[in-house]
């Protein structure tokens, strides 16, 4: 009795010690690189030995495949450089149900990183990672069939397009059904995606939106329906043959707007409405003038509007605020209004390259200017309330017709930088020598006159 006892503990102790050398000696990552070393880039376990993350390179068997889709704990896999032939079945990864992060990488790095070798995104290949969160691509060639199996993969948060081929038949309507999708990022490969369905309005739930499609249809934009995007934060989109803007004003919740277009004519009055707007930008457009509902933007810091062809600064503009940076820098400006001194919260302001010609006395109400830049204008005097900029660090006044300089520039004891090369500055002012913080001080090319 007392051996059979014995006897079966000794046992539990043996099938214990086994079962945890077995565990312990579990390790994925070591097991495929051993049999598959050539295609492995990286991998990494868990403590338990389990991989979580794999990086797949240049090539990819089906028993590699197969293996892989036993990976129970497996959460990101990227494929790096590898071409996915037809006869390949991808169907084993519907086992990685952990599985949420796919990336299709092309792209080329170090001395190659300037070549356009894309690999195509085959069919039936997408729809077998069903609970993905995240997909990614990089220098790839993708057309309607594969980007309609993305549109099944209804747990998606997260889509980026890297540098993508577009076929001519690629169509983004299956997106529609994408209703938890977040962030969506589209850079179109030259001019080869035709066409931005209005079936991304249905992405009722979308916060980021980038799209650099030149070339492109941007129909979603142009669209009533571009209200439904009530969640949408952040839009940077670049199109050079046009956009038309004139549903912008139904994006309430935008905080941040870029925009890089040739042929943007004109800011519709409904921007006003983007109450929550924090940044806009808009580079290289034949915009003429802002429209004065630009007042109503309450909660604007960042303004970059600069190399455009904006002639008149609205007097609204001394409504924001909370305005820091205001850049109008390269346009046909011709007058500051005086309500720019209203923006007692502004710390840079750049006006170069314009026609301007006065700077207006309510400049000195700006505390807190650290940059202010009016070169290559048509100034010809400097007002004495510039005094007044007691934390102004950089001041760049060169190319204009200034003719002399106020005593009381000697007051800016934080000024570090002062740029009045080519102007017509006849004398010196002796405050000059107050300026005990000043590092670089420019004056060349002015008929100063030696005493």
């Amino acid at each position: 009795m007392k051996f059979n006892l014995l006897f079966k503990v000794i046992s539990l102790f043996i099938l214990n010690a086994c079962l945890f050398t077995r565990a312990e000696s579990i390790n994925e990552c070591n097991e495929v690189k051993e049999n598959w070393g050539d295609f492995i880039s990286q991998c990494k376990n868990d403590d338990a030995g389990k991989a979580y993350y794999l990086i797949v390179k240049y090539g990819i068997t089906q028993d590699l495949i197969d293996k892989i889709s036993t990976f129970s704990e497996l959460k990101t896999i990227s494929f790096v450089y590898v071409p996915i032939d037809d006869e390949l079945n991808f169907r084993p990864f519907r086992k990685n149900t952990k599985l949420n992060s796919v990336c299709f990488d092309n792209e080329k790095t170090g001395p190659y990183r300037l070549d356009y070798e894309p690999y195509r995104v085959r069919n039936k290949v997408i729809k077998y990672f069903p609970n993905l969160t995240l997909i990614s691509f990089y220098h790839v060639i993708i057309g309607k069939s594969a980007l309609d199996e993305i549109g099944t993969l209804t747990k998606l948060t997260s889509i980026e397009f890297h540098k993508t081929t577009f076929d001519d038949d690629a169509t983004f309507h299956s997106f529609k059904s994408l209703t938890n999708l977040t962030r969506l990022q589209i850079e179109a490969y030259k001019k080869t995606l035709k066409r931005v369905s209005t079936s991304l309005n249905y992405l009722t739930n979308l916060v980021n939106l980038e799209i650099r499609a030149d070339g492109a249809d941007f129909a979603f934009l142009s669209h009533p329906t571009l209200e439904n995007l009530k969640s949408l934060k952040y839009l940077d989109v670049t199109n050079d043959i046009g956009l038309d803007l004139k549903y912008i004003g139904s994006l309430t919740n935008l905080v941040l707007l870029i925009l890089d277009c040739s042929n943007a004519k004109s800011f519709p009055n409904n921007i006003g409405n983007l109450k929550n707007l924090k940044e806009i930008t808009l580079f290289s457009s034949p915009i003429k003038t802002l429209p004065d509902s630009f007042g109503d933007l309450e909660s604007l810091e960042n303004i970059y509007l600069a190399s455009n062809e904006i002639e008149t600064i609205p007097e609204s503009i001394g409504n924001l605020k909370n305005l820091r940076i205001l850049n109008l820098g390269y346009n046909k400006i011709k007058e500051i209004p005086s309500s720019i001194g209203n923006l007692v919260n502004l710390e840079k302001l750049s006006l170069e390259s314009n026609s301007i010609e006065v700077i207006p006395e309510s400049i000195g109400n700006l505390k807190k200017l650290d940059n202010l830049s009016l070169s290559y204008n048509k100034i010809e005097v400097i007002p004495e309330s510039i005094g007044n900029l007691e934390n102004i660090v950089n001041l760049r006044l060169s190319n204009n017709n200034i003719q002399s300089i106020p005593d009381s520039i000697g007051n800016l004891q934080n000024l570090k930088y002062l740029y009045l090369n080519n102007n017509n500055i006849t004398s010196i002012p002796d405050s000059l020598n107050n300026l005990s913080s000043i590092r670089e001080l420019n004056l060349n090319n002015n008929p100063i006159k030696s005493e």
